[in-house]
């Protein structure tokens, strides 16, 4: 599955998206690349509040809120869950299931 499919469909909301991402052992850069161009778009959508500098800084704050909103949901589902899920397995496919959900604002 190519790399724009998967936005579009993700856009879309097309649950069997989130299934196939999850089996699929590649898509981990794809879900990076996922991270990175709406944190580019986060610091870029920053500009008129504060002007070019804002792109960086937006950028590298939209990273970073990612992160922690990955790590959060890392930790819920892994650590206050009753599942006696392994943390190992879970960590991959969690955060590129993060990377393809939107942020809502």
């Amino acid at each position: 599955m190519s790399f724009q499919d998967r936005i579009i469909r993700a856009a879309k909301l097309d649950v069997s998206l989130y299934e196939e991402v999850e089996a699929d052992k590649g898509a981990l850069p794809q879900a990076m690349g996922v991270v990175v161009l709406s944190s580019v778009a986060a610091g870029l959508g920053s500009i008129e509040r504060a002007g070019l500098s804002a792109i960086s800084i937006g950028t590298i704050t939209a990273l970073i809120g990612w992160y922690v909103w990955a790590y959060i949901t890392y930790f819920i589902g892994v650590r206050l869950s009753f599942l006696s899920l392994r943390p190992k397995r879970i960590t991959v496919p969690c955060c590129e299931l993060s990377a393809f959900q939107a942020p809502r604002d």
